[in-house]
């Protein structure tokens, strides 16, 4: 078991989140869905949230709205970028993690990997 913090998964892909969230729900994590801003303002307005991931199917201007609620409730999330199509992200030194194809992680243990180092601050670039 990794530890039991707080993650929020956003994606437009309902069968993503449920396959992420029961992989990170089987590694110890707590883990909340939204699908759109309205369930990410009801999720950290009820709990603290330590790790967003934002998927690959939500775009920039997405990501920074989501961002925006998150941050105003708990300016110490961590942000987990899925896709690199998001560059401000990498810009501000969020953990992006994807594999030369740019869009998919190579297996369920690269996910596991970057959730854990976005959670703990670790600024990498693993596939």
């Amino acid at each position: 078991m990794q530890d039991s913090a707080s993650i929020l998964l956003y994606s437009h892909d309902s069968l993503l989140l449920l396959t992420r969230r029961v992989m990170l729900e089987k590694s110890g994590y707590v883990v909340f869905m939204a699908c759109n801003l309205n369930e990410i303002h009801g999720a950290c307005s009820t709990q603290s949230i330590d790790l967003i991931i934002l998927c690959q199917t939500i775009s920039s201007d997405e990501a920074a709205m989501a961002l925006a609620v998150v941050l105003a409730f708990n300016a110490a999330t961590h942000t987990l970028a899925l896709n690199e199509a998001l560059p401000e992200f990498v810009e501000r030194n969020y953990t992006v993690s994807t594999n030369a194809q740019g869009n998919r992680f190579v297996s369920a243990q690269a996910f596991l990997d970057n959730v854990h180092d976005a959670i703990h601050r670790k600024r990498q670039f693993k596939s």
